[in-house]
């Protein structure tokens, strides 16, 4: 069996392709690979005139210019605050909305106070229509009588409940009732009104005479004139020397010389302090010769006025010694020296 040799079919690049070199029959690749080699080996190299030209034309030629590099954008921040004599859309429209809540909260508070002021007028209201005096209550009297406390307070019935005032009826028994010192009133409703006075007592009683007989001006202890009596009135001091002026009940004890009221008001005080209340009588005549009578039984002795607090109190702690060891005792006791000596002395009575 003879066997045929098989052409084998090779296809053959066109166009461009089939005319680039790497497509070339090997024999004429190598051909031109010869060439080219041959082409490096023959070309001269520059001499040494030309380098040394060719050196000063690259030096003497300019400087090739560089391309500026862009600069990239950066957006500033914006302003906290905007310029002066602008305001920005933002800014307006916080204003706009301080100025609503301004207004609403006016609102509120205005209406508040209306319904406040509604409320106060209709409490007041009620209270002078339908609030009145039905019934008058007068607690802590000794001296006047319940008739003469509601007389002089001036308060009636079917008057107003809350009308009168403590002050008010006050300034009234100032004069008609001056031994009362203090008044407080009371509400009981519907129509209750309790009259609470508070009555001072007699203290001293300043010796006058008139017409020829002996009288008393009495004041309590801050020298409240209280009224003119013709006996000395129990518990209170008999005081010689010191004269008063015209004054009216209710009114401050005014005295010819000022220097003897505070005398006696000072020795009426540091004796009350040191629990000796029971000073029946105060001489204050002579001011270089004061004397107090303790119990009509003790005199004591206190010469001038100097140191007057500390020889009343030194006096005080000699009647309580003597009284101690005798609850009867009488006789004198001389403090004109107490404030040198620093001592008391009691001289019984022989």
């Amino acid at each position: 069996m003879s066997s045929k040799k098989v052409k084998r079919w090779r296809s053959r690049p066109s166009g461009n392709r089939a005319r680039s070199d790497s497509y070339r029959r090997p024999q004429e690749a190598g051909e031109v690979y010869k060439i080219a080699r041959a082409d490096e080996a023959t070309k001269k190299e520059p001499s040494e005139l030309e380098k040394r030209y060719i050196e000063q034309k690259q030096q003497s030629a300019p400087p090739a210019k560089q391309r500026k590099k862009k600069k990239k954008y950066k957006s500033k921040p914006a302003s906290s605050a905007p310029p002066q004599g602008y305001t920005s859309y933002s800014e307006k429209e916080r204003l706009r909305i301080e100025r609503t809540k301004r207004r609403k909260r006016n609102n509120v508070l205005i209406r508040a106070s209306i319904a406040s002021v509604v409320f106060v007028i209709g409490i007041v209201l009620s209270i002078f229509i339908f609030f009145k005096v039905g019934r008058i209550e007068v607690v802590g009297n000794e001296k006047y009588s319940a008739a003469q406390v509601i007389e002089a307070s001036g308060v009636e019935l079917g008057d107003n409940l809350f009308a009168p005032t403590a002050a008010g009826i006050q300034r009234k028994f100032d004069h008609s009732l001056p031994y009362v010192k203090s008044v407080t009133l009371k509400h009981e409703l519907p129509d209750g009104l309790v009259i609470c006075v508070k009555e001072g007592s007699a203290q001293f009683a300043f010796e006058v005479k008139e017409k020829g007989k002996k009288a008393y001006i009495i004041t309590d202890e801050a020298l409240k004139y209280l009224e003119k009596a013709d006996k000395q009135p129990k518990g209170a001091a008999v005081v010689i020397g010191a004269e008063i002026e015209a004054s009216e009940p209710g009114e401050t004890a005014r005295f010819k010389d000022e220097e003897k009221g505070e005398l006696v008001k000072t020795m009426k005080a540091v004796f009350s302090d040191n629990k000796l209340e029971n000073v029946t009588a105060i001489n204050v005549k002579s001011t270089v010769d004061i004397q107090v009578v303790y119990a009509g039984a003790i005199t004591v002795q206190i010469g001038q006025a100097e140191a007057l607090d500390y020889k009343c109190k030194i006096a005080a702690k000699a009647i309580e010694d003597a009284l101690k060891e005798n609850e009867n005792a009488k006789g004198t006791v001389n403090v004109k020296q107490a404030d040198q000596t620093k001592q008391a002395y009691f001289n019984p009575a022989s």
